[in-house]
């Protein structure tokens, strides 16, 4: 079997000590699974803005959309899709 992933990035710093951001994320897989004739593919999409509050908070949101293509009609990820917002806040140490 054989797969292939890509995956790129980009994210923008501004401000006066570049404590905000803006981002989008592409990333795709592309393989032969067990019992499949033809690839199957996945891809997802990211788009972020976040703000480094301190040195150690950081508040996101991010937009992500994910889409499963070529699988079994059997198979439970057949057609399947993901679209969502997330808010986080982290704090590090």
């Amino acid at each position: 079997r054989a797969a292939s992933q890509i995956a790129t990035e980009l994210i923008y710093r501004f401000g006066k000590c570049e404590q905000f951001w803006l981002g989008g994320r592409y990333n795709v897989a592309d393989m032969q699974l067990a019992g499949y004739t033809d690839n199957v593919k996945v891809d997802r999409i990211a788009v972020s803005a976040g703000w480094y509050v301190t040195k150690n908070i950081m508040a996101k949101a991010e937009y992500v959309t994910q889409n499963y293509n070529g699988f079994k009609a059997d198979d439970i990820r057949n057609g399947g899709k993901f679209d969502g917002l997330a808010v986080q806040a982290i704090v590090g140490f």
